[in-house]
């Protein structure tokens, strides 16, 4: 068996990254809470060069970068990086894990030949990732676990080779093994801080002297990482939005919003070989109101100015009651028509441009 995973670093970041791509080259947090307890939780690579670091508090970070763009945490705009994560990794392969948010795991079995080895597997992850607006690294292995921590630990690509994964992990960290606190504490007592210098201790005694947890550790780092894939549902509903810090009355306004969402939603629906087969509008008002337009699609279509143009009728003809101070898109997949190749005769209008 072997697996790949893929790492988006910094996803409540990227997510705002998305939304906004002129952020891109700034120094930027993304920060929760309120007031004296406002907290960073993510930070994009200019202001980590700042010495702004994820867990600081925000007088903190605001004292080592005065320039810091800030961005509070929307759960719409988090969700939906999220959920791009999952599409990237089902665009590669059909059994995806979610572990955490921006950590994927997938069997690969079957696909060596699809991507050119475990190198193009690793290659096809982050491409995916990228068509959807993510940057992340990729690890190859023959373990769930250890291809994690070679994601994890990786600037790019990294390629644990079969029967070299004892090896690999050798140098590693206890941490990086993922181990808890307390076995961290007892190993560094008995002079092991290493996964090779674990490795190297009998298995006989252990577990009286670690528990089930310890030996689990024992025999990660002996490179025996034999824990099944949990493979999720993927969904078939994808959805976009944003919140605004100003609102919105003009129409031209909220199209200029309207389309960046919807191109997303394509990307995505392209990305796992779907189309929109049905679009619903969510607009949250002004001060606490909400409008649920649902937009009529004769035809599964990827064209985003189609989609645009039909939202855009839609609100002309049903304009909203105040002031929108949110968007939210929800797009419902569906299988694009297909026509077999003629071998005789003149070509036929393409089934994706008839339905557009």
């Amino acid at each position: 068996m072997r697996f790949g995973c893929l790492y988006v670093p910094e996803l409540p970041w990227q997510a705002f990254l998305r939304v906004e791509p002129s952020l891109e080259g700034q120094a930027v947090a993304v920060a929760r809470g309120e007031g004296a307890r406002a907290e960073v939780v993510a930070v994009s690579p200019p202001a980590r060069a700042r010495g702004v670091r994820p867990g600081a508090r925000l007088k903190e970070a605001l004292a080592l970068c005065p320039e810091l763009i800030l961005r509070w945490e929307e759960p719409a705009v988090q969700e939906a990086a999220r959920e791009a994560a999952v599409d990237a990794a089902a665009a590669v392969a059909p059994k995806v894990e979610e572990v955490r948010p921006g950590l994927l795991v997938v069997d690969t079995q079957g696909l060596e030949k699809l991507h050119g080895g475990d190198r193009g597997l690793g290659s096809a992850l982050l491409t995916a990732a990228r068509r959807l607006g993510l940057s992340g690294r990729a690890g190859v292995a023959s373990g769930k676990r250890i291809a994690q921590i070679a994601a994890l630990r990786s600037e790019g690509i990294e390629v644990v080779p079969k029967g070299e994964e004892r090896s690999f992990l050798a140098p590693l960290p206890l941490t990086a093994l993922g181990a808890a606190p307390h076995l961290v504490e007892t190993l560094t007592r008995w002079g092991v801080a290493t996964a090779g210098a674990l490795a190297a201790l009998p298995e006989r005694g252990l577990a009286s002297r670690l528990g089930p947890e310890g030996l689990d550790l024992w025999r990660l780092a002996q490179g025996r990482d034999d824990e099944p894939l949990i493979p999720r549902e993927l969904p078939l509903v994808f959805e976009e939005g944003c919140e605004l810090d100003h609102e919105i009355t003009a129409m031209e306004g909220l199209l200029f919003l309207l389309r960046p969402a919807l191109e997303r939603l394509v990307d995505r629906l392209a990305c796992r070989g779907f189309s929109c087969g049905g679009l619903v509008m969510r607009l949250a008002l002004e001060p606490t109101g909400e409008a649920i337009l649902p937009v009529e699609v004769a035809a599964p279509t990827r064209d985003v100015p189609t989609l645009l143009a039909l939202c855009r009728s839609l609100l002309e003809r049903r304009p909203p009651d105040g002031a929108v101070r949110g968007i939210r898109l929800r797009a419902e997949a569906a299988g694009g028509r297909i026509e077999q190749m003629r071998l005789f005769g003149l070509p036929t209008v393409s089934p994706d441009k008839l339905a557009t």
